[in-house]
């Protein structure tokens, strides 16, 4: 999955932190008040919990482009017997 914005981006040397929890940019770049800087530190723990990744790359338009890998699901270990 891709997100693509068109916001200000990231500082190249900001884009390190921004999946750790409670970082919310620096104050000149961060916008907005009441922001948590919990979002995406929980969007990459979901993704490593399900053996996947995210990803954070510039934007062509200017903002961000966050990609989040997911693996195929495995395969059961045994197929059940068909019921009676």
């Amino acid at each position: 999955m891709v997100v693509d914005d068109e916001g200000p981006g990231i500082p190249a040397d900001e884009r390190d932190l921004v999946f750790k929890r409670f970082w919310r940019g620096s104050p000149s770049t961060a916008g907005e008040e009441g922001r948590s800087g919990l979002g995406l530190a929980i969007v990459e723990q979901i993704a490593r919990d399900h053996r996947g990744a995210v990803g954070l790359a510039a934007s062509p338009a200017g903002g961000s482009v966050f990609t989040i890998w997911l693996p195929a699901a495995d395969p059961p270990a045994t197929t059940p017997p068909p019921p009676d």
